[in-house]
């Protein structure tokens, strides 16, 4: 059984579906149903270039105990990420897709996971401006990547509980949570070169590439499970 509002994203806030007797599987492959008949924001953009943008699609549900979340990316030019799997830095040198979650405009305390097509995650506490602890983890969650024929999904959960550990919901209620949703977009240039550009949900108030600022930010609307 679902619940959803399936209207457009306008103010902008993205209302995430309520899941009622559905069991979901995060391994990346979006085969529950909720999936195709939940709402996916594309309205993904290059803030800072005058060219299109790929097909760039989020997605996000919740059950009592986990926030879902997925994005499938069209990308037939994958930089992937350096490194072997336990370095996380490596994950800022390839192709990624990213969430911010901030407890408020201020961003002094915000937290960003940025993921790999295969499932790698860099995830730290951030503290504005770009004061960056790589020693944060976020405890629970669970992601895995998948390569498409024309792109990649990645598909997470975090437990609603860390959430609110992090003050950003209040468990029992209908919540709007202050969040960012991005890509990193790179492709191979002439040699060995790497060209990145970056993609956004909201188009930020800056002259050049920068999402680490309030103004990148939208709201996640979702009820927070209880403890």
């Amino acid at each position: 059984m679902l619940t959803a509002c399936q209207e457009s994203v306008k103010d902008p806030v993205y209302k995430s579906v309520s899941l009622l007797g559905i069991t979901m599987n995060v391994d990346g492959q979006l085969d529950e149903k909720i999936w195709e008949t939940a709402y996916w924001e594309r309205d993904f953009t290059f803030p800072w270039q005058t060219m299109k943008t790929p097909a760039t699609a989020f997605c996000s549900a919740s059950d009592r105990e986990y926030l879902y979340f997925a994005f499938k990316v069209q990308d037939t030019d994958i930089v992937y990420a350096s490194g072997p799997d336990t370095d996380e830095k490596g994950v800022a040198k390839g192709d990624r897709v990213e969430i911010f979650f901030s407890k408020d405009e201020s961003l002094e305390d915000y937290y960003c996971l940025e993921m790999s097509p295969k499932g790698r995650v860099m995830d730290y506490r951030a503290s504005h401006y770009r004061e960056f602890d790589h020693s944060w983890t976020c405890e629970g969650l669970q992601l895995a990547g998948q390569v498409v024929e024309d792109g990649y999904v990645v598909e997470g959960a975090i437990p609603f509980n860390t959430l609110i550990e992090l003050g950003l919901g209040k468990p029992g209620q209908k919540n709007r949570i202050l969040t960012g949703l991005y890509r990193g977009e790179f492709s191979h240039g002439a040699g060995y070169t790497i060209i990145q550009r970056w993609i956004s949900w909201i188009t930020p108030d800056a002259e050049t590439p920068d999402f680490h600022i309030p103004s990148s930010f939208g709201h996640l609307e979702v009820s927070v499970g209880a403890k």
